[in-house]
């Protein structure tokens, strides 16, 4: 039930008296009329019942035929709520401004009219709260989305409204509610200055026939220069070449600033990724951000033990020996490859347990890539298989060897056989796999082709993650197990069997996705939407408002 109905559901005011009249003897079942007609099937009605049962049932938001203090600040906090990456309308904001004025001002003011305002308001507070610990995307859309997340635990609503209903400060109490991190405090401080720039007209794009490369010439260099100065990459101050249209070197070095904060190759060449992301608009970038306060408002809130995040647009790790994840300053990170942008190998979005490590694993082929990639290519050469290091299996789990026979490869291809690839150098596993028993059947692991990890875009694997630095994150997670220090660990990786570590504890693993970051600097970082995530989360959220 929207918030505006509950004034719709009492009895209209009472007759226009001389200044604000103070809330009737009857208040008390005022109060109770307005919870009845809200029924229990409306949106937080059993919370609203609770606290108003012990507040018994007298106003928390009046007094006297006068809003409280608290009641002026609440909704005037809804009004803002665009200032903290909702919006208003969610809230009942305006029409609740507009009821406090006439309350206020004189106007009707019976005991049902100020009953009504103050369950409405309650209500309010109660949805903007859960939205600001939680977020405001329910669960059950974001699963439509592909996304699978735990949600933070629920509030106690009833008690979080009397507090704020009491606060000396209830500004601070909301933001106690919000993620105590410095990523989400840069991006919410950002927020104000691209909603600032949003209002103003966009400036013109950068329109190229061709890539640009240093020394080159074109119309659209002045205006490069522009939204290079306007977006704190080129001094304000800075002279045009004598030749204004000249892609000249300092220019350039602009250019390889902004793309490395925007996780693109900083070569200086204004290409196709480079001049899309140069072209997005400040109200883009506030979308951006948006998306980015809500996302972070999903990851947990405290860990007492160990946990890992992957955020797959940044490509990046990062792991936390306990506390409140905050991107920016991690305990250990680093370089990821995620899923192919193609052919439904994205890395999807997560969480699930850690619950053991293999070192040296065996790859058991998922069948879909042995039967779309390598079967064509063994029927091509029967030697694929020895200069891989790979073998078949049969159904009961024996090896049948370097046999690629036709009978063997078309067992494969049923399903009935499975390919493997032996542990060592060539393994696409690398020397450790880290498992999380998930229904995607992605994991964390090592890999021979390191090379990947120059590039600034890396997006290169069927779903599963690719480490940078395995050994290091075997660390990482294996220094409160007894034993297993450095030099054990690489011991491991270099030995001659295959066997796995079961952890005494579980590491939890969030598979993440967030366009927009900060670093620990608190300067916000903008990535590549890889998957197109943006938009249908927008969707959801709301593209209009705040």
């Amino acid at each position: 039930m929207p918030f505006l109905l509950v004034l719709a559901l009492v009895v209209p005011f009472v007759a226009q008296a001389e200044g604000a009249l103070p809330v009737p003897d009857n208040a008390k079942p005022a109060m109770r009329g307005v919870l009845e007609k809200l029924g229990y099937a409306g949106p937080y009605a059993v919370e609203l019942r609770r606290l108003y049962e012990s507040q018994a049932y007298q106003p928390l938001w009046s007094h006297d035929g006068s809003a409280t203090p608290q009641a002026q600040v609440m909704v005037d906090a809804l009004v803002r709520a665009g200032e903290r990456g909702l919006i208003a309308a969610d809230y009942d904001g305006p029409n609740l401004k507009d009821s406090l004025t006439r309350l206020s001002s004189g106007q009707p003011s019976a005991g049902e009219s100020w009953a009504a305002f103050d369950v409405t308001l309650s209500r309010a507070s109660m949805r903007f709260g859960n939205h600001l610990h939680r977020g405001r995307i329910d669960v059950a859309d974001l699963t439509k989305l592909g996304i699978s997340i735990q949600a933070n635990r629920p509030l106690d609503l009833p008690r979080v409204v009397s507090e704020l209903s009491k606060s000396a400060d209830p500004l601070r109490e909301l933001d106690r509610l919000e993620p105590a991190t410095g990523v989400y405090g840069a991006l919410k401080a950002a927020l104000a200055h691209y909603r600032a720039l949003a209002q103003a007209a966009p400036p013109a794009p950068v329109k190229l026939a061709k890539s640009l490369h240093a020394g080159e010439s074109s119309e659209s260099v002045p205006n490069l220069r522009t939204l290079l100065q306007l977006n704190g990459y080129l001094d304000p101050n800075a002279l045009p070449a004598a030749d204004a249209n000249l892609y000249d070197d300092g220019l350039a070095d602009a250019v390889r600033r902004f793309q490395a904060r925007f996780g693109l190759e900083p070569d200086g060449i204004v290409g196709g990724q480079t001049l899309k992301q140069i072209n997005m608009t400040p109200a883009e970038r506030l979308n951006q951000i948006r998306l980015g306060l809500e996302r972070l408002r999903w990851l947990p809130e405290q860990r007492d033990s160990a946990y890992l995040i992957v955020n797959v647009p940044s490509f990046r790790l990062y792991g936390y020996d306990a506390g409140v994840p905050d991107l920016a300053k991690p305990d250990i990170s680093m370089n990821v490859i995620v899923g192919e942008a193609i052919d439904t190998h994205n890395t999807p979005v997560f969480h699930a347990d850690m619950e053991s490590i293999a070192f040296r694993p065996y790859w058991n082929v998922p069948y879909s890539i042995a039967h779309k990639e390598l079967l064509p290519l063994i029927e091509k050469s029967y030697s694929y298989l020895a200069k891989n290091d790979m073998e078949i299996v049969a159904d009961d789990g024996i090896s049948v060897g370097l046999d690629a026979s036709q009978g063997n490869i078309d067992a494969v291809d049923h399903g009935q056989f499975r390919l493997r690839q032996r542990p060592g150098p060539k393994n696409a596993l690398g020397p450790i796999k880290f498992v999380f028993p998930n229904m995607n059947s992605v994991y964390l692991h090592g890999t021979p082709k390191q090379y990947l990890f120059q590039r600034a875009r890396r997006d290169f694997s069927h779903g599963c993650i690719r480490l940078a630095d395995p050994a290091g994150l075997a660390e990482f997670v294996l220094k409160n197990e007894n034993g297993w220090n450095r030099s054990r660990i690489e011991s491991a990786m270099q030995g001659d069997k295959s066997f796995s570590v079961r952890l005494s504890r579980n590491v939890p693993v969030y598979i993440f996705y967030t366009t927009a970051l900060a670093d620990a600097q608190g300067q916000v970082l903008f990535y590549p939407d890889v998957y197109g995530q943006d938009a249908g989360l927008l969707q959801l959220l709301g593209k209009e408002g705040g």
